[in-house]
């Protein structure tokens, strides 16, 4: 469902809000992964799939060990991608709730607010 005009104008209002109060932040949530660990991310890719081609061969040629050997590659090398994202979630809501001033209401309590 498409955003209206309005909630566009809003969402756009937030974002430079944002990009003035902290820069260092923005940027961060603008790019997925840190720039230390694009290099650790795309081995970890490149891992899996070395680790998926082993399994497959290991199943055609019947050798057991290759199998096994290519799911625990896949396994570590799905562990390490994963982790870095949730250790990028996890960083990203713990600075949210940091720099997140009580006496100001939330953005959408407007329009989700209690109707007492």
């Amino acid at each position: 469902m498409p955003l209206s005009e309005e909630e566009m104008r809003l969402l756009q209002q937030m974002e430079r809000a944002l990009a003035a109060e902290d820069p260092k932040f923005a940027s961060a949530l603008r790019s997925p992964l840190g720039p230390g660990s694009r290099a650790k991310f795309t081995t970890a890719i490149v891992g899996f799939l070395a680790g998926l081609a082993a399994l497959i061969a290991g199943a055609v040629m019947q050798q057991t060990w290759l199998g096994v050997l290519g799911f625990v590659v896949m396994a570590g090398a799905a562990t390490v991608a994963l982790t870095m994202f949730g250790a990028r979630v996890v960083e990203r809501s713990q600075h949210v709730a940091a720099t997140h001033d009580e006496s100001e209401p939330h953005p959408f309590e407007h329009r989700w607010g209690d109707d007492d």
